[in-house]
């Protein structure tokens, strides 16, 4: 018997195509509505549930568990796989995740593959920017300066799926603010994305930055320039500054590094 854990319903999508691919397999369903959602949960409660879940299916005689949720297969998957079920007495059964047979099947790229053709792992500035912002690390470092790279990846365009866990929570910290301790580079390849970064964190917490030659480095027919070629990006935008402009281009890294020039 195939068991699908979900903390809400969403799961059921999973548990739909598992049974038109297995029609002779058994399976059940454990959705864990009384926690749901987990996503604006510390990521050891995450663990701790999902784990009591894996182990309630095994005691009912599941042999593998298939983790439907994105946010359990993220934070506590590889933790139960490597850590807990070895020593857990459930000999002979595994707990596998969507995330990568997701990805995998989506791009036709390999989850193991280190320097992949396409962006399914180019998630690395979303997850460090999530991370860094739901921690205590500025709490316990005031002084702490970090760059992130790439215009924070996702972070400005999804900004509603962060902010509205954080006031669930009713602490009155907002996703948001902790957003605008951190800095970020604009290496970004078109200015719409520029313009966002610098509406969503501000001014001040931007500094300049190019790949060149890189990722971007072709030419784009509607400006003629090359898409990484960023100065002029922050010169076209009408709604900075000459001041502004001066501390994206140069003043903030100056202010960052502490440079006397």
């Amino acid at each position: 018997m195939i068991g699908v854990f979900d903390s809400g319903s969403g799961g059921l999508s999973v548990l739909r195509a598992l049974t038109q691919r297995f029609p002779d397999q058994a399976f059940v369903y454990l959705g864990d509505h009384a926690n749901a959602p987990y996503g604006d949960r510390p990521s050891g409660e995450i663990v701790a549930l999902t784990q009591r879940a894996v182990a309630h299916l095994f005691a009912c005689g599941v042999r593998l568990v298939v983790l439907g949720c994105n946010t359990a297969t993220a934070v506590a998957l590889r933790t139960l796989q490597r850590d807990w079920l070895p020593r857990s007495g459930f000999g002979g059964r595994n707990v596998l995740g969507i995330v990568a047979p997701s990805v995998e099947a989506a791009t036709q790229t390999p989850w193991a593959v280190t320097r992949p053709q396409y962006p399914q792992k180019n998630n690395r500035e979303t997850i460090a920017v999530f991370g860094l912002v739901n921690s205590t690390v500025f709490q316990d470092f005031p002084k702490l300066k970090i760059i992130v790279s790439h215009g924070g990846g996702a972070i400005p365009y999804q900004l509603g799926r962060f902010e509205a866990p954080s006031l669930r929570r009713g602490t009155g910290a907002r996703f948001s603010d902790g957003l605008r301790k951190l800095y970020y580079d604009t290496v970004l390849y078109t200015e719409d994305a520029l313009r966002l970064l610098i509406k969503t964190v501000g001014v001040d917490r931007c500094l300049f930055g190019t790949e060149c030659p890189g990722t971007g480095s072709s030419v784009d027919p509607a400006t003629g320039r090359s898409m990484d070629n960023v100065k002029p990006m922050v010169e076209n935008i009408e709604t900075l500054s000459s001041a502004d402009k001066q501390k994206i281009l140069c003043d903030n890294a100056k202010a960052v590094f502490n440079l006397k020039i």
